[in-house]
């Protein structure tokens, strides 16, 4: 197949000026270990207009441990300000320059550990440049109403292969879920169904610490619903997934990385909140360390409502007549989830730690639901005035498992891990519907029954099992690695009528009973290294797929098995200390799953039918990204062109008959083509204001080569911000907002949306405790509307959930807390860290 080649411009250049400021009167630590070297003689006066640099390394003065996200700042004595400052990378280095001329004092600080100070620190003619070897920091012992957090990581972090997204502070989050706390991260795009999009692509992997859930067989909402905001860490966006991780999904990897305990003792955390839309959360955590184990236990429950109402307007052209058919509806959802998780490392020696994870989330939903409908023909004439009711009910239970062995060799970057996994969801969803007439002389007659009842029970688990080999060289690394996954879906519907005891009489033409079974079993390799300022890393995965599918009320089977290579390729050229620049392939796949392949009808709504197809061929995806990133003090600036190429594209296909019905199935429509850039800033404009952006635009070109009827192009674009206040030293603000531009489908197009959310935090009692207000959807304008165009019809749709929300929250954090010394030797498997990163 002839593919084009794209030439996309590239962005125009940006320079934004940060001003860094945090000041401290700490006196300098004793015990600090520092040694300066000035310049060598080939340093001249004249050199840069008198312009100096400071640079050099910060390390755990215990155990040497490279210290990444601290901040150093210069404060000028003259001006009384602080004039630079920078951050250290992964290995603890810095480098600031364009000082000027003049008397400093200069401070290096991190979360749990004491400031270093240097109070006379003098950038002159004969001493320009100044080196420090080793900058050694000592960790604190600090009880908690004491603390005082002084330094806070970079909000977006940038890996060879992937973003890394701070959300712990997120305040228009707070009280919510793992959805709300997606809806301020770049790059992703969530509707009122709790759907994720990365980059405009709802073919995306979910990962929970790097690991697959039951729970997202039946919806990433379900999924993401489950997980309260509170317990996540960072979100790590991986738009092009390297060899060591399964290469499923057309956008690539979100992977929601949950808070761990990194405290020695005893310390814990409540909270609990209350919001408009019968919403509720209550919360608590407990954890324990020593220098031979680590436990956490915590526990959270989350209640919402959320009305809806939405409208369908379809209208089918036969021949000369037009018949339009209108759906108008009200619904209320009723939701609620329970989650308990324990976790816990053993530190059998420096060398061995065996780990144990275990999470159970119990989720129930409730929905009513009443539909109108009215159809007529043009001009007026009235055929059919009838309503459904629909009460419907659905309970799951989901369990993950894990256990987790490391044996750590020579140094900690030489290792072997293994790693057994297991999940698994069982759900049952009741429905009743009753079709009721408007007017007994419009009533359709025919195949509508008068009420219809459903019972549908689903278990699905995922087994995995993994075995990862990594040891560095001293400027290169080689990773190897076998995984073998085993899904099996069960889903049992039975339709029909109610017999006098209640029970349902199945109706052997609705009910059906359908099992999906995949294996998949992979071998990866790769290889990196820096060459000076280049750094690269290459790698290939193969896999070989065994799936069989079965209808068991026919007793028809559809096997299907295939082996596939998957190579990526990345590229980062650090120009200096501020500018980089990346390039970076890589091949991934879409499979279709259970929903997508059962070829029997779901007749919920007789007028909207949904049946899978299972003759559906895999997807497969080419993506390049290419890069520049830039640097500027606490802030970073990031500019990415991208291309993506999708063969056998798998639609969501509905066809409209004469009588109106519309039927949504899948099929492999042909290639899709998407390339766009992306812009996103995270930094601070004054000290106290700070920004975390995106700006993202793409075009889209769906194609057929059996029908012009699934070909469609077109441009789009998205943007949003979210802007952090401090107000004084307990009080910080949050105002966030975005806009999605209008997109096309492969059959219509969907409409533009905008949304604006804000937060107040208050500490209390020296940061014990925080009171946390928050306004979600303050326009209450997160609708969702699209529009579709067949052969023969055109559909309207739009749904108006009410998501304007107001919640107050309240935490408290106990115990007497210390940083551990250790907690940097990778004691524990630290997911964000061990998939894909890249640090020789």
């Amino acid at each position: 197949m002839k593919r084009k080649l794209i030439i996309l411009l590239g962005f125009l250049a940006m320079s934004i000026q940060i001003t860094l400021a945090q000041s401290d009167n700490t006196q300098q630590p004793l015990g600090a270990s520092v040694k300066s070297v000035k310049p060598d003689g080939n340093t001249s006066s004249n050199s840069l207009a008198k312009i100096g640099v400071v640079k050099g390394k910060v390390v755990d003065s215990d155990n040497g441990t490279k210290i990444e996200y601290a901040t150093i700042a210069l404060f000028n004595k003259k001006l009384q300000k602080i004039t630079a400052g920078g951050i250290t990378d992964e290995k603890g280095h810095f480098e600031i320059d364009n000082i000027p001329l003049g008397y400093y004092q200069m401070k290096v600080e991190f979360i749990g550990y004491e400031p270093f100070i240097i109070d006379d620190l003098q950038i002159g003619k004969s001493n320009l440049q100044h080196v420090f070897d080793e900058i050694k920091i000592s960790s604190k012992a600090t009880v908690l109403n004491e603390v005082s957090v002084t330094a806070e990581r970079a909000v977006i972090v940038n890996k060879i292969d992937r973003k890394v997204v701070s959300v712990d502070k997120d305040l228009v989050s707070a009280g919510g879920s793992a959805v709300d706390v997606l809806e301020n991260v770049p790059s992703i795009e969530v509707d009122t169904e709790g759907n994720i999009s990365l980059r405009g692509s709802q073919n995306l992997t979910i990962l929970i610490d790097g690991r697959p859930s039951g729970l997202s067989t039946e919806s990433t909402g379900a999924l993401l619903e489950a997980i309260p905001a509170e317990s996540i860490e960072t979100i790590e966006l991986i738009t092009n997934p390297s060899a060591k991780y399964d290469p499923e999904g057309v956008s690539g990897i979100l992977n929601v990385i949950l808070k761990k305990n990194k405290l020695s003792g005893i310390n814990g955390q409540a909270s609990a909140g209350i919001g408009t839309n019968g919403s509720y959360n209550v919360g608590a955590s407990l954890n324990y360390r020593t220098n031979k184990m680590s436990l956490s236990t915590n526990y959270s429950y989350r209640s919402f409502e959320m009305p809806m109402t939405g409208i369908t307007q379809k209208t089918v052209f036969l021949n000369d007549t037009i018949k339009h058919f209108d759906d108008s509806s009200e619904s209320e959802r009723y939701g609620s989830n329970h989650n308990v998780a324990l976790n816990a490392d053993f530190f059998l020696n420096a060398k061995n730690v065996w780990s144990f994870g275990g999470r159970i989330s119990s989720r129930s939903m409730e929905r009513t639901q009443e539909s109108i409908y009215t159809n007529y023909y043009e001009p007026y004439v009235l055929t059919d005035y009838y309503k459904n009711d629909i009460n419907s009910s659905n309970k799951g239970i989901s369990y993950d498992l894990n256990t987790n062995y490391r044996k750590t060799f020579d140094t900690k970057d030489h290792y072997l891990e293994a790693e057994i996994a297991y999940s698994n969801y069982d759900s049952e969803m009741n429905q009743n519907r009753a079709t009721t007439a408007m007017d007994e002389t419009l009533y359709p007659d025919g195949f509508i029954p008068n009420d219809l009842s459903e019972n549908t029970n689903s278990d699905s688990k995922i087994s995995t099992f993994r075995l990862d080999y990594l040891k560095t060289y001293e400027h290169s690394k080689l990773e190897i690695g076998v995984k073998s996954t085993f899904r099996k879906s069960n889903d049992d519907y039975i339709a029909g009528q109610l017999d006098n005891n209640g029970d349902i009489v199945p109706d052997t033409d609705l009910s059906n009973h359908f099992i999906y079974e995949e294996n998949v079993n992979a071998l990866y390799s790769q290889f990196g290294g820096e060459l000076g300022k280049f750094s690269y890393q290459t790698g290939l995965r193969a896999e070989y797929v065994d799936i069989k599918s079965e209808l068991i009320s026919t007793h028809e089977e559809y096997p299907h098995s295939y082996f596939s290579l998957y190579p990526s390729i990345f590229l980062m050229q650090k120009l200096n200390k501020d500018n980089e620049l990346n390039l970076n392939y890589s091949r991934r796949v879409n499979r279709p799953r259970s929903r997508q392949l059962n070829p029997f009808g779901n007749s919920s709504d007789p007028y909207n039918i949904r049946k899978g197809n299972p003759d559906l061929n895999p997807e497969y995806v080419n993506a390049i990204e290419a890069g520049y990133s830039r640097y500027i003090n606490k802030s970073v600036l990031n500019a990415t062109l991208y291309y993506r190429y999708i063969t056998d594209v798998i639609e969501n296909i509905n066809y409209v008959d004469n009588y109106g019905v519309s039927t949504v199935t899948y099929q492999n429509a042909g290639t899709e083509e998407s390339y766009g850039g992306e812009l996103t800033y995270s930094g601070q404009f004054f000290r106290w204001w700070s920004m975390n952006a995106g700006f993202n635009f793409y075009q889209l070109n769906y194609s057929s080569g059996e029908s012009t009827e699934l070909s469609n192009a077109g441009f789009t674009w998205n943007v949003k911000a979210s802007n952090n206040f401090r107000i004084g030293s307990d009080l910080t603000a949050q105002l966030s907002g975005r806009y999605d531009a209008s997109r096309v489908t492969s059959q219509g197009s969907m409409d533009a949306r905008f949304a604006l959310d804000a937060g107040i935090k208050q500490d209390l009692f020296k940061k014990k405790a925080s009171i946390n207000i928050r306004i979600r959807d303050i326009l209450n304008s997160r609708k969702f509307a699209y529009e579709m165009i067949g052969d023969n019809y055109t559909q309207s749709t739009e749904r108006n959930p009410t998501t304007r929300m107001l919640q107050i929250s309240f935490s408290y954090k106990f115990g007497k807390m210390s940083m551990d010394k250790n907690r940097n030797k990778k004691q524990t498997q630290e997911t964000s860290d061990d998939m894909g990163d890249f640090e020789i």
